[in-house]
């Protein structure tokens, strides 16, 4: 069984036999890439961005919705980016975003080694989901920045600005106050070696209403009988996520490592990971998006912490995974915020044949 460093060590001395002679990394940002971007909007309605906070949690009582911490998740977008240079110096670029089934967009940056950064004057146009179909969007202001790992290249995104959103049942203005948004691409080189595992991802959580969690054990036991669930054993299922896994290093010895996920039907997601020998253990702040199914239908979702360890063995990646936080549920017929207790979550990841 061979560690993480040596197996990405393989991948990039065979990548640089198969390439030959490259100029220098900054060159490399240009050309073509497959892309795709996705994550999660924490909204408010613009009518109370400057209201106390017992006006927010007055309406948030009235409308269902923990509207001090209401997070959105975006409409994933995929298709094709095209990076130019616009100056002699080549230090200045201008990306072009064909998406599949959406807009054109067009964002300026500069480069500076192996960084890109943003303009931030840029718009695009952006929706948001429950996962089952939109719930909005509107136009917003994109900054960031992004780092090129050999063919891959990584953009934290932070989108700006208000967008119109049904999701509280009514035609709302909503301004973003926060944003968790990355765009994963990757170059389209006919020289380009596989650097993707196929991943799976699937499992249980065991959750209770928040607003039960500090409750007495009889308060929790009479809601369980008025709903007809046990609160204290109440699991459901993960929506099951399965896509393409890219691992990347982030400095010289290959120990510390990026896990790059793009689901097929759903998010991006990148998560922070040390590893030790055949070993890797997660860093304990990544969080992504999630949903919750009864088999037939998603029953709402949210976003979660993520931490966990694995081990890699014969070219396959076994994650034991654990999702902490809360998400909006309508297990019991309506919107309502459940925290997790306990979770039992893995992903498999095999790499893909060359």
């Amino acid at each position: 069984m061979k560690s993480f460093r040596t197996f990405l060590t393989l991948v990039t001395l065979v990548g640089l036999v198969l390439t030959g002679c490259r100029d220098e990394a900054v060159t490399t940002f240009t050309g073509s890439y497959t892309y795709k971007t996705g994550g999660q909007l924490k909204v408010l309605p613009t009518v109370l961005t400057g209201d106390s906070v017992d006006a927010v949690a007055a309406c948030s009582a009235l409308s269902g919705y923990g509207l001090a911490n209401l997070w959105v998740p975006l409409t994933p977008e995929s298709g094709e980016m095209t990076m130019v240079y616009t100056n002699e110096a080549k230090d200045s670029v201008i990306l072009t975003f064909t998406a599949l089934m959406g807009d054109l967009c067009t964002l300026t940056g500069t480069l500076s080694g192996d960084t890109l950064t943003l303009s931030g004057k840029d718009t695009k146009s952006m929706q948001i989901t429950d996962g089952n179909g939109s719930l909005g969007g509107g136009f917003v202001t994109v900054s960031g920045e992004g780092k090129l790992y050999d063919e891959l290249l990584i953009l934290n995104l932070s989108y700006e600005g208000a967008f119109t959103s049904t999701a509280t049942g009514r035609s709302t203005e909503m301004t973003i106050v926060e944003s968790r948004v990355q765009c994963v691409a990757q170059t389209l080189s006919p020289h380009l070696i596989p650097l993707s595992s196929y991943y799976k991802t699937g499992g249980q959580v065991r959750l209770m209403p928040t607003v039960l969690t500090d409750s007495l054990v009889n308060a929790v036991d009479a809601c369980s009988a008025i709903c007809g669930f046990d609160m204290k054993d109440l699991w459901l299922a993960l929506k099951p996520e399965a896509g393409a896994l890219n691992i990347v290093g982030t400095d010289g010895d290959g120990e510390t490592l990026t896990l790059s996920f793009n689901a097929l039907l759903g998010d991006v997601c990148t998560l922070g990971a040390t590893a030790y020998g055949e070993n890797l253990v997660l860093t304990g702040n990544n969080t992504k998006s999630m949903q919750v199914t009864d088999g037939d239908q998603t029953l709402g979702g949210g976003i979660v912490t993520v931490s966990g360890s694995g081990k890699r063995t014969d070219g396959l990646l076994l994650l034991d995974l654990d999702y902490q936080g809360t998400f909006t549920s309508t297990v019991t017929g309506r919107p309502i915020e459940m925290t997790i207790l306990e979770s039992k979550v893995q992903c498999n990841a095999k790499r893909k044949e060359k």
